[in-house]
């Protein structure tokens, strides 16, 4: 899935994942931990996370609020 790990040390790491439907502004990231997904996603107020039980609830989700 079009995933990239870019780990730099020293600075927190970043997945970036831009899909064909998202706005020219909209960043966000998915990634496993332990058994939750954890969305990282840009709003005009900064930086915010949501976690969530499944890939499949985040990726809905994200269809729902991300990708106007």
């Amino acid at each position: 899935s079009g995933v990239k790990k870019m780990p730099m040390p020293g600075k927190e790491k970043k997945i970036k994942l831009q899909e064909g439907n998202l706005g020219h502004s909209e960043i966000w990231s998915l990634e496993p931990e332990g058994r939750f997904w954890i969305l990282t996603y840009s709003t005009m107020d900064g930086k915010k996370e949501k976690s969530f039980e499944s890939e499949a609830e985040a990726k809905a989700w994200i269809k729902q609020n991300l990708e106007k």
